[in-house]
């Protein structure tokens, strides 16, 4: 008897494991876009994502009419100082994006993206949250210092014309 309780928590235990991982319907959530993929200090960027639907205790997708937003998502750049923002999909398609500036003292290199759907209604958790797939990267460009002016020399003379023909050789 002992045995088939093990047994049971071991299942129960790797559904809860499985379902966090999982979008709508039971499928693996699409990857993060993020676009444009790179940048300079103060330029944006936006980072969207899919599938993020309010699920109800079934695994079935809410309808939209029953809330005017979908669920909260959560998106994190992995800069030294870590922008995080939150917003909600689009209760009917699961769509959402938010837009990110990358702040002007950012060094260049490239900075992991992360978001999180959270499957709440009316305040309540009605599945298990999912991260979207990791991967997701954001790279910061070096500035590029503007080359000098050499101003002319006053009084130099323009280089003196070579007489003949051209030669070549080999």
């Amino acid at each position: 008897m002992r045995s088939k309780a093990v047994v049971f928590l071991a299942l129960v235990a790797g559904m809860m494991v499985a379902a966090s991982g999982v979008a709508a319907g039971g499928e693996d959530p699409p990857p993060l876009v993020v676009n444009p993929e790179s940048g300079l200090p103060g330029s944006s960027f936006t980072v969207s994502g899919e599938q993020c639907f309010i699920i109800n205790g079934t695994d079935e997708v809410q309808g939209a009419g029953l809330q005017e937003e979908g669920p909260e998502v959560e998106v994190t750049v992995a800069f030294p100082t870590p922008l995080t923002q939150s917003t909600n999909a689009n209760a009917e398609t699961g769509a959402w994006s938010v837009t990110f500036t990358v702040p002007e003292a950012t060094p260049a290199g490239t900075y992991t993206v992360s978001a999180t759907c959270f499957n709440t209604f009316n305040g309540e958790v009605t599945a298990a949250d999912f991260d979207y797939p990791t991967g997701a990267l954001f790279t910061v460009l070096a500035e590029t210092p503007a080359a000098p002016v050499v101003p002319p020399t006053p009084g130099a003379a323009p280089a003196a014309a070579v007489a003949g023909a051209p030669r070549f050789t080999g």
